[in-house]
């Protein structure tokens, strides 16, 4: 099949199972065996290049349309599936392990980077406060809640109804429809009381629980934030700088294992005996 398929000699067509049976008292040829061997090398290629592909220069704008970046074109030589095998083991086990290493990280490093701009962002509405952030909830004795306010008359109002309550707060936004950021504490004796008053005027907002005060905690994770930063860009360079050399040759790879699973798969669209293979096209 391999001269007919290059030379465009032929147009293989499906051999239905009916059409086998019926029509020519045949059998539907048999998946080839290494046909699955050929979809894991190729999608494993495939998330290789996906990977190196994403974080390669590119030009951008006025100067991508003048230079337009013209794909590469390699000559491969003709060799057997197993010739092929060998190579693609031979490019994942440098490869794959190092690349994939590095991509999960990204995607950590990308998660906790989120995580700690959400944290930093509401922990900026309580940087004037003066507690341990490990405080919030429940413990033996307290309940401390903190969270965002629109109607602070009411809340201060609610509050003063009860000797065993109280409320710091901080404006955190002026205008028509300004917003205070709330600690509301509590003795544990008035947890009900405390709940009806939090679901009726307090947006309860989830801080990081850890031993130190919201300015601590802003200047810790301002600093990881910093670390992880020059960390993931370290890896970004180690991964363009392996695409830059080896993602051609992978590409390569993967249009060579793309075509032999080709091959592989069009024997499903014959019909067969014991000794007879049937094509129609």
């Amino acid at each position: 099949l391999k001269t007919p398929h290059e030379e465009g000699l032929m147009q293989i067509s499906e051999i239905t199972r009916e059409e086998a049976e019926e029509t020519y008292e045949l059998q539907p040829a048999t998946i080839h065996p290494e046909t699955t061997i050929c979809t894991n090398y190729q999608q494993r290629l495939k998330d290789l290049v996906k990977i190196l592909s994403k974080y390669q220069r590119k030009e951008k704008g006025i100067k991508a349309m003048l230079n337009p970046t013209l794909p590469e074109v390699s000559e491969v030589e003709d060799i057997t599936s197993e010739e092929l095998y060998s190579d693609i083991e031979s490019t994942l086990a440098e490869f794959e392990k190092p690349i994939l290493k590095h991509h999960h990280r990204l995607e950590h490093i990308k998660e906790r980077l989120n995580l700690l701009t959400g944290h930093m962002e509401t922990l900026g509405h309580f940087k004037s406060f003066q507690f341990s952030l490990h405080d919030l909830g429940i413990s033996s004795s307290l309940i401390i809640k903190a969270g965002i306010t629109e109607d602070l008359t009411q809340l201060k109002k609610a509050v003063s109804s009860h000797d065993l309550l109280t409320v710091y707060h901080h404006q955190i936004k002026k205008g028509k429809k300004p917003v205070w950021s709330v600690l509301l504490i509590g003795h544990i004796t008035a947890k009900k009381h405390m709940d009806r008053i939090s679901s009726s005027y307090l947006t309860d907002l989830d801080l990081p629980k850890m031993n130190a005060t919201p300015q601590e905690a802003i200047s810790t994770f301002k600093q990881e934030m910093k670390r992880l930063k020059k960390e993931q860009k370290h890896i970004v360079s180690e991964l363009r700088s392996m695409g830059q050399q080896h993602l051609h040759y992978i590409r390569v790879l993967h249009e060579q294992i793309r075509i032999e699973q080709m091959r592989k798969e069009i024997r499903q669209s014959f019909a067969q005996s014991q000794s007879t293979l049937l094509i129609k096209g």
